[in-house]
């Protein structure tokens, strides 16, 4: 399996660095017509549809999200669901060798040259990721998606944070326990492949919406009526572009609503059905505003969220040694 997780890996690597070079000696085009005031981008459209390069670079993407569960699939499931299931844990257990020992002696056999693929495969995503990251379907850096809130321009949002810096080690280790421990409990193969593409889901669509949001210090730029308020509507345009978490209500800061008073929600709601909206708002101290996460806290998103899937990794380990040990031939 770990030869068959090295050509993947390899493979991969391979198409990045094909992608590149093409997305090099694509031609540059001018959005919307000839003006020299159209923006310009590469144009990746050519060729047979499912070849074209834009398609490529998006299912890259994928391929990098997913490919830490599909490792934990790979490598981690059978580390010892294989070896009960096969009954050949009993002759290494019938030689003096510990369980402890032996299942700490798998778990550095498989994670060293896994954590070292994984590694290999940061370094060429990192530079993948600045050469063509800001590419999207039909789109150009700089474009902000209307339904994600995600700038293609910026390491700080979802679809870039997750495959570059240092947290797909992490993602790699987690799937890895994950699969050990799950394979170690239930002892059938299939439902502990199911159950770690399940939970390895769950937990990183968690941590992307709910946890990874609240790990750095958030900034909250109010609507008015002629944008975001102190002009911030420049950084979505200039630069590295913050990560748009969503839109918020609240009430002005300071302000101290009256004992039983409605929600800020509630109020945007019902000033929905008035001849003038924001009047009626501002009449209530309630801001309909903006959340962003900065691109100047990428490390410290990044350190912190490694630091929570690696303590699920230590946790995961001692489930693993509880299931071996508990096992009975």
């Amino acid at each position: 399996m770990l030869l068959i997780a090295t050509g993947l890996v390899v493979a991969l690597m391979a198409w990045m660095v094909l992608v590149v070079h093409g997305y090099d000696a694509a031609p540059f085009v001018r959005v919307g017509g000839t003006s020299i005031h159209e923006p310009v981008y590469r144009n990746l459209t050519g060729g047979f549809r499912l070849f074209q390069l834009s398609y490529q670079i998006e299912a890259i993407r994928l391929l990098l999200l997913v490919l830490p569960c599909l490792l934990g699939v790979l490598l981690g499931v059978p580390l010892v669901a294989g070896e009960l299931g096969d009954h050949t844990n009993r002759l290494a257990w019938t030689q003096g060798i510990s369980r402890s020992r032996w299942l700490a002696t798998k778990w550095l056999v498989l994670a060293v040259p896994a954590v070292a693929l994984s590694g290999g495969l940061l370094a060429l995503s990192d530079w993948w990721s600045a050469r063509v990251g800001g590419v999207a379907f039909g789109s150009f850096v700089g474009i902000i998606d209307p339904i994600l809130g995600n700038a293609y321009n910026s390491r700080v949002v979802p679809v870039t944070f997750s495959v570059t810096g240092i947290v797909p080690v992490a993602y790699t280790v987690f799937a890895l326990c994950l699969g050990c421990a799950l394979g170690a409990l239930f002892r059938r193969i299939p439902w502990a492949v199911v159950a770690t593409v399940v939970i390895y889901g769950i937990t990183l669509f968690t941590m992307v919406t709910s946890v990874r949001p609240v790990l750095a210090p958030r900034t909250y730029v109010p609507f008015t009526s002629s944008g975001y308020a102190g002009g911030f509507e420049s950084v979505l345009v200039r630069g590295p572009a913050p990560w748009n978490i969503g839109e918020f209500t609240r009430y002005v800061p300071g302000f101290v609503p009256p004992t039983g008073s409605p929600s800020a929600d509630t109020i945007v709601s019902r000033c929905g059905f008035t001849p003038d909206p924001p009047a009626c708002t501002a009449v209530h101290h309630v801001q309909i505003g903006t959340i962003f996460q900065l691109p100047s806290h990428y490390w410290v998103l990044q350190w912190r969220e490694a630091a929570i899937y690696l303590t699920a990794v230590f946790l995961l380990l001692v489930v693993s040694w509880w299931a071996v040990r508990r096992w009975r031939a």
